[in-house]
Parts: structure tokens; sequence; C-alpha cells
């Protein structure tokens, strides 16, 4: 005979132990944030806080505060939605639209964010290069380390366009460039072509925005640079892996150019003169705001 009490406690273990899974998970997603902003002194961090505080740039040149209306927000492969949530807490009115719908991977883990900050907002299951919406449908465009997924980026700056409303604005946020010398290089494959990796230089974002229609484009120098300028010395005597064995270099990205960074001097100089030049020759994750013209329609 099969013993209906123990089978019974074997169930409501089984379910406990799911649901301790879960929660533990939940609460995976919900210190997302809280490990990007860490302060634990690691290149990794050091990495993510950097890309946080370009993210931080880029909320606030959308002054969501400063709108009379909700500003309809659309975010570009949102993903988990983490960064969707934080804009809802902002004020703006948004939707997430990503392929992938499973918990903790995709869209349904906004129900996680929505439950614990009171949020609410719109999610749709899509493809940034094939747009569901309507011409005219949204003040701000966000493209979060996204567009450079796409197959044909101007294709996908294109319906971005569309969508826009008259005035609005897209702001791609930590897309990677391509240095100079990886213009050269093969085309991508393996693993990273299975990601859909397709980034392009710094000058193939911009001629991308303005074939695609956009009429202003203004590029913002990354805090997270700063910050990781700031922070080389740090990083440095813990040993970056990626730089074993070249103690001159080591020497000069640890401890001297920390040293200028202090200097106002130094610093104007980086962001009027050398970043741009830097981010086209070495590659770098950017910031631009494209914006569509106040008097165009789709």
């Amino acid at each position: 005979m099969v013993d209906m009490r123990a089978e019974t406690a074997s169930l409501g273990w089984e379910t406990c132990q799911a649901e301790t899974v879960a929660d533990a998970t939940d609460q995976w997603l919900l210190d997302t944030e809280v490990s990007y902003r860490s302060a634990n002194i690691s290149h990794a961090r050091h990495f993510s806080y950097g890309m946080l505080l370009n993210f931080d740039k880029a909320v606030d040149e959308m002054h969501l505060s400063e709108a009379g209306n909700r500003t309809q927000l659309l975010d570009l492969a949102a993903g988990t939605t983490w960064l969707t949530d934080l804009l809802a807490q902002r004020g703006a009115s948004c939707v997430a639209l990503d392929m992938a719908a499973a918990k903790y991977v995709g869209l349904e883990s906004a129900d996680v964010f929505m439950k614990k900050h009171l949020t609410y907002y719109e999610r749709v299951l899509g493809d940034m290069n094939k747009l569901p919406f309507r011409d005219n449908s949204f003040d701000i465009v966000l493209s979060h380390s996204a567009i450079h997924h796409s197959p044909n980026i101007r294709d996908a700056l294109s319906q971005v366009r569309a969508v826009l409303r008259p005035g609005g604005s897209l702001f791609l946020v930590n897309e990677p460039t391509l240095s100079l010398s990886g213009l050269f290089d093969a085309p991508i494959t393996g693993e990273e072509q299975v990601r859909g990796e397709n980034p392009t230089s710094l000058f193939g974002y911009l001629l991308a925005l303005r074939r695609a229609g956009f009429s202003s484009i203004r590029m913002y120098f990354p805090p997270g640079l700063s910050h990781r300028l700031d922070t080389l010395a740090e990083t440095n005597r813990l040993g970056d892996p990626r730089g074993k064995g070249q103690k001159v270099k080591y020497f000069f990205i640890g401890r001297i150019l920390p040293l200028w960074n202090r200097s106002p001097v130094f610093r104007y100089i980086i962001r009027r003169y050398l970043f741009w030049p830097y981010a086209f020759v070495v590659g770098q994750f950017v910031i631009i705001k494209a914006s569509k013209s106040a008097r165009q329609a789709a």
C-alpha cells in the first residue's frame, strides 16, 4: 500500500523547496540594481557600476520629472525589465519589448518588480526589428545595449524613428563601438553570432542615425569612463587579468592616469578633445541622443 501520509509530506517538502528557490531567485532579480551599485572593488564591479552611471546620465537627460504629462517610453530588448522598472519608478509610462517571455530571463520577470515597487508597465513580446506599434506612439525610446544586436542597425533605427512622436528622442546607452582595428576583423561567428552581436564603430552609429532620418544627434561623455579612471589604481592593485606582465603599462594606467584625472584641466581636455577620437580608434561604450524633428511625421 502507498503511505499517503509519507507521500503528502514528500510533496509538501518539495513544494516548500520550490517556493524557497523561487523566493531566492526573485530576490536575485530585485538585487540587480544593488549589485550594479555595489562598492565592491573588482574589475567586474567597476565595469557594471560604470554602465549604471551611464544609464543614470541618460535618464537625467530624459527630464522625466519635468514632463507635464506622463512620458510614453519604449524600452527595447528590455530583458528582465529591471531598467524599465526604474524608469516607471521615475514616473514614465513604459512599455517593455523583448523576444523572451520566461521568468528570470524575459518579460515575466516584471511581476517580481511590480509587486515589490508597486509599479506598472506594459509588456510586449516582439522583435525590435519589426516593431509592433503604430507610428508616433512614443516620446522616448531607450536602447540599452540593445540595438547592436540587430542584424541591420539602420533598418532598426528607421523603425524606431517611425514610432517616435515628432520631437521625440532615442537614447542609445552603453552601446559598444568597434575599435578602428575591429573594422577590419573577420565577420563575427560562433558564440557571438548566436548571441546576435553586431556592433559597429562610433562613425557607423552616427551614419546609421542620419540615414534613418534623425535630425539632431548629441553625444555625451560617459560618466562610467570617469569612474573607471578614478578607480584604475584599485583595479590595478588587485591585478586586472588582461594586463599581466605589463608592468610599465600597469604603472601608467594604475598610477599616472588616476592622478591626471584629478586635475580639472585634464578632465576638461579628455571630455572636450580626446574622448571621441579615443572612442573611434579604441572603442568605447557610448551615450547618444538622437531626436526626431518636431515637424516630422512618421
